[in-house]
């Protein structure tokens, strides 16, 4: 089965976390979050944050290519109301 090479990244408050990995293609966003290790940075349950690849949201059952990013977001913290007043 062939593999690829992806970035798995978390930035939080202390920081970015980026590990690289090699995976079977084929696998999900999920697969890659979980083989990298990085879930032990990441503040609460994985299902909480949205994830992207390369600032574009995609579900964790998406198929990342060799190459790709992934990017773990942090929630939102406060409402929508409240942010927009802090501006």
């Amino acid at each position: 089965m062939a593999r690829i090479n992806v970035s798995v990244v978390y930035a939080h408050a202390r920081g970015v976390v980026c590990k690289k990995i090699m995976m079977p293609e084929g696998q999900d966003v999920a697969f890659a979050i979980n083989a990298s290790g990085i879930t032990s940075e990441v503040v609460g349950a994985i299902a909480e944050h949205k994830v992207g690849i390369y600032s574009e949201v995609v579900p964790l059952t998406h198929q990342p290519k060799n190459g790709d990013r992934i990017e773990i977001y942090e929630p939102a913290r406060g409402d929508k109301r409240s942010l927009n007043k802090k501006k």
